[in-house]
């Protein structure tokens, strides 16, 4: 059994509560989609409520392995609008504390982004590897699927309207990460809809069938990924992948 888990976003009502979990932008709001605002990964509910939830779930339930979703600084919001760097005061501090600038950048255009987004990478990854020790404490024998530092490497296969499609693209990513760790295993996760804005529009079968066929000729581990209960949407690509 896996537990899939996402720490991005809390209801609104709890930001309001704790508006220093919040992840601010640069012109001083939050990101909020559907009633639920975006958090900063330098702050408590990231650093340290997620381990506590991380905890209540080993407690409770006997899983067999953990994915995190969408971890990480949204400077990209969840339906593709680009939303810029963090402001979060939080953010400020320990940017601060760790490069010695008191400015943050507030996009890929500002000066010292490379450095914002090294500093970005790093939290993320020392985030990782907390979560990855305390997993590995309370329960040896489940794997952490989550970054570059987890047990399991993860590759969402997949198509996008306004993407270029290049048909070895899932062969090229799961040669990549098998090439930088060759004894860690990678799942790649093929979905079988057509984008995330279409979830109900199940992807070509011959397409659908490269993820999976290109996973296993370079040594990923294949799954798959459907909207409801299996069955409940039409999905052609799913009879592919059973073939």
């Amino acid at each position: 059994m896996m537990a899939r888990m996402d720490f991005s976003k809390v209801p609104l009502t709890l930001a309001e509560q704790h508006p220093e979990w919040a992840f601010v932008s640069p012109g001083g709001g939050w990101q909020v989609y559907n009633g639920l605002v975006s958090m900063t990964p330098t702050g408590a509910y990231y650093q340290d409520r997620s381990l506590d939830i991380l905890d209540e779930v080993i407690d409770r339930y006997p899983v067999d392995g953990f994915f995190f979703n969408w971890f990480g600084f949204s400077e990209v919001d969840y339906e593709g609008r680009y939303r810029g760097v963090c402001h979060a005061e939080s953010t400020r501090r320990a940017f601060r504390a760790e490069t010695g600038l008191d400015t943050l950048p507030d996009g890929p255009d500002s000066a010292h982004y490379a450095v914002w987004r090294q500093f970005a990478d790093g939290v993320v990854e020392r985030l990782t590897g907390r979560i990855r020790d305390r997993i590995r404490g309370r329960r040896p024998d489940a794997g952490l699927i989550l970054g570059r530092s987890a047990d399991i490497r993860f590759h969402e296969a997949g198509n996008a309207v306004g993407r270029e499609f290049w048909h070895q693209a899932t062969s090229e990513a799961v040669s990549a990460l098998r090439a930088a760790a060759p004894t860690v295993p990678v799942l790649v996760n093929s979905v079988a809809f057509l984008d995330m804005p279409y979830r109900m529009a199940g992807e070509q079968p011959e397409a659908f069938a490269q993820y999976l066929e290109q996973t296993v000729a370079r040594g990923g581990n294949p799954s798959i990924s459907v909207m409801g209960p299996p069955g409940a949407v039409p999905y052609p690509g799913v009879a592919a992948a059973a073939r």
